[in-house]
């Protein structure tokens, strides 16, 4: 007994690949030259079947090289027709060599799935490596069959999923439309503003998906088991940890919505930034400042700060617009007043024909040098505040200079002397 244990310790380690082609040169002596023919013949055809293959998809993949050497730009088209890969004019050839990629990789994997599928033939022509062909076949039928299995067993349960997902989206429709026609004004609500019905759409449609979720995801294949599980408890930690200022960005954006502070194309001024609001959504929102600047505002930053909308003022009762300057003692306030009130009146998109919302001046302060004046006139149209405005200083400076009062200031009362004024000419050509 130790002898042979010692025996088969000393055998040398190529002894059973020598005793395996030893077996197969036996097998193949043993057969008649009929048998040997016909065992080589099906050799033959096996394996000139596997290169005709192979031979054919390296045809196909040079045939196609040149095609689309030839024909890149018809692959550009192509791409961007089905907005798989948006690219500009200019970056057509990365277009190109990602296609070329794929195609490579194709071809690659045709090749090995063809060598995978024909070796268990070409192994199946002799007894002894049968067994190796039985082996890579099973890799191959069983994991199907098993598929095949629970698949016709899944069936009906996929059926219960599709009618489910089916009346989930009909009922997504009506949601949608019922609230699009709010929002267009043709569906009236006691009490609902139609500025809420998109907002609202979004949270009750959310609601739903998270209702389907928890109905459809009992039924899933693999939904009891242990891998699953941990997997959507590792995802769920993902968007907890990584989605905080996302989260306090929509609830602000979702209080927001029902609070209406303002709406797209009001002038508002928040934190410092004042422009037309041109998108709000629960997340974010973006305004246009007069030089064109786009700034993103995050809602929580102006939920928790405060915010200026210019436009409502405008709506409802006019928006007044105001300006202060500093006049000497030495003019009467009535004069001041007068200039002020005139200088507002010539002003374009300045309301002075209402007599409820002509100009008004009040007295700010009195100063050591000078008398602070503020002119405040309404206006209708805030989209063009800086204009008017603009205009407004324009008309102060003309109507002041030609009435000969000066707009004092302490640098100009300290670094002057008293014989100088700081009146101009006024052109003879009134402006329009």
């Amino acid at each position: 007994m130790l002898s042979n244990i010692f025996s088969i310790s000393k055998t040398p380690q190529n002894e059973s690949s020598k005793s395996f082609f030893t077996q197969l040169y036996d097998y193949f002596s043993s057969l008649s030259s009929e048998e040997l023919s016909g065992q080589l013949i099906k050799l033959s055809i096996y394996l000139g079947v596997f290169i005709g293959i192979v031979f054919v998809l390296r045809l196909l993949y040079r045939l196609s090289l040149k095609w689309i050497d030839k024909n890149g730009n018809f692959i550009y088209k192509i791409t961007r027709k089905l907005k798989i890969y948006r690219l500009k004019e200019e970056d057509k050839e990365s277009a190109l060599e990602v296609f070329l990629f794929l195609l490579k990789w194709t071809y690659r994997i045709l090749v090995g799935i063809t060598a995978y599928i024909m070796l268990p033939f070409i192994l199946s022509v002799s007894p002894i490596t049968k067994e190796y062909s039985d082996k890579l076949f099973g890799y191959i039928i069983e994991p199907f069959m098993e598929f095949v299995h629970g698949f016709i067993n899944y069936f009906p349960t996929l059926i219960k999923i599709i009618v489910i997902i089916f009346i989930f989206s009909k009922f997504l429709k009506l949601i949608s439309y019922f609230f699009k026609e709010i929002s267009k004004g043709n569906i009236k609500l006691a009490g609902f503003h139609k500025d809420w019905a998109i907002t609202t759409s979004k949270i009750i449609k959310f609601i739903l998906y998270a209702f389907i979720i928890t109905i459809i995801f009992p039924l899933l294949p693999g939904s009891n088991s242990d891998i699953f599980k941990g997997v959507t408890m590792f995802l769920g930690l993902l968007l907890s940890l990584g989605s905080t200022s996302v989260v306090s960005n929509a609830m602000s954006g979702l209080i927001m919505t029902y609070m209406r502070p303002f709406k797209i194309g009001d002038r508002i001024e928040v934190n410092g930034v004042t422009g037309i609001v041109v998108m709000k959504n629960t997340i974010v929102t973006r305004v246009k400042t007069p030089k064109n600047v786009i700034v993103t505002i995050p809602n929580a930053n102006i939920l928790s700060g405060n915010s200026k909308n210019y436009s409502t003022a405008a709506e409802r009762s006019n928006l007044i617009i105001h300006s202060s300057i500093t006049i000497g003692y030495d003019v009467d306030w009535r004069k001041v007043h007068e200039l002020l009130i005139a200088s507002a009146e010539k002003t374009n998109g300045i309301i002075h024909e209402v007599p409820e919302k002509t100009p008004f001046v009040m007295q700010k302060s009195l100063d050591d040098f000078y008398v602070t004046y503020e002119i405040n006139a309404y206006i209708s149209d805030v989209q063009k505040y800086n204009a008017i405005e603009s205009d407004l200083y324009q008309n102060i400076l003309d109507e002041f200079n030609r009435a000969g009062v000066e707009i004092m200031s302490p640098h100009y009362q300290a670094n002057r002397s008293g014989e100088e004024v700081t009146n101009h000419s006024i052109p003879t050509q009134e402006k329009k």
